[in-house]
């Protein structure tokens, strides 16, 4: 029933036995990191409820019993009398020309992509309210899909509490949370709560291959995957972990230079630095639970902190050679020690 989705066996059991014994809540909670599947679930779902021949409007968000809530910030909108209707058709003008599944993957994981800024505001909500009292067009079901609840502010919450509390049977809702305690607790208390858990690493390959990525390369991103899809999948792919800190460890700073310039061309110097740290954090990770010498623990912790100093300048002083200087500056007094002990 829900082949389509890697991984979350348990919440997919859950969800193919309220299908088959027709008890399907009012209200879900989807709970997990950015990124493990908890929106493709959701949209799934939606499917399994509407009916397989329903599932291209569903996927290009044309099916008229079916919306999508998230947050936004309003100056991004197309002007509308309609909050619900703008964020809506600003979905579909951005997925319509995606064909491929890894197209329509990789722009939903960056429509998805917030600053922090965003918000669900009270008047979209209220406008939810309306729209959830009238009857479905096509289905038995009008079906609201509220991504990243927890974005929602307090006053929109308690607006959104008063259909939660008697949602019309004709309703329901999905919501997503990527922090669950930034979730109001009668919210919670009002949904049937699913908690996803990371993918693994045996998911996250299925989940590659199904999006065209060269598999020979798989392996060496591996080194990367923190268990969820990041938004910048393709240029992580393209960054070569193994290699740059084989140059790190050897103290090749001038190939070190010269590969993260070629880089430079597939996109930004900075993002790329910021990933050789995570390499770096993780390599450091494994040392220190290796390690036996109280001396060497000691200095691999003095580089954790100058790591933080390195990420500081990133973000305030960012020149590629200062901070490819100071990340080599942490190899000098520690390679005999630590690198080979």
């Amino acid at each position: 029933m829900f082949e389509n989705i890697v991984g979350h066996l348990k919440v997919k059991s859950i969800l193919e036995k309220s299908l088959t014994e027709k008890r399907i809540a009012g209200a879900y909670l989807f709970t997990g990191n950015k990124g493990v599947g908890k929106f493709s679930l959701a949209l799934e779902f939606a499917i399994q409820i509407f009916g397989e021949k329903y599932r291209t409007y569903v996927e290009e968000f044309r099916h008229p019993d079916l919306f999508i809530i998230y947050p936004f910030l309003k100056k991004d909108l197309a002007s509308s009398d309609s909050l619900l209707k703008s964020i809506n058709e600003s979905l579909q003008e951005g997925i319509k020309d995606k064909r491929t599944k890894k197209e329509r993957t990789l722009f939903l994981l960056n429509f998805f992509s917030y600053s922090g800024n965003e918000n669900i505001p009270v008047d979209l909500v209220r406008e939810m309210i309306v729209e959830s009292s009238t009857k479905p067009y096509l289905s038995d079901k009008r079906i609201f899909i509220v991504r990243n609840i927890e974005m929602m502010r307090k006053e929109s919450a308690n607006t959104f509490l008063k259909i939660l509390e008697e949602p019309p049977k004709s309703t329901m809702f999905i919501l997503t949370t990527d922090n669950l305690n930034g979730v109001l607790p009668t919210i919670v208390s009002r949904c049937q709560v699913l908690k996803f858990g990371y993918l693994s690493k045996d998911d996250f390959k299925k989940i590659y291959k199904d999006l065209g990525y060269d598999e020979s390369k798989i392996e060496n991103y591996l080194y990367l995957f923190d268990g969820y899809i990041s938004p910048e999948i393709d240029l992580e792919i393209s960054f070569d972990s193994k290699k740059s800190l084989e140059m790190f460890l050897s103290g090749d700073r001038e190939n070190f230079l010269k590969y993260f310039s070629t880089l430079s061309k597939k996109g930004s110097e900075k993002y790329f630095l910021k990933l050789f740290l995570k390499v770096l954090t993780k390599y450091l990770n494994q040392k220190m639970v290796q390690e036996e010498s109280n001396e060497n623990v000691e200095k691999i912790s003095d580089m954790f902190e100058e790591l933080m100093d390195i990420e500081q300048d990133i973000k305030v002083n960012f020149q590629t050679a200062h901070i490819i200087n100071h990340i080599f500056d942490l190899n000098e007094g520690v390679k005999e020690n630590v690198w080979k002990s």
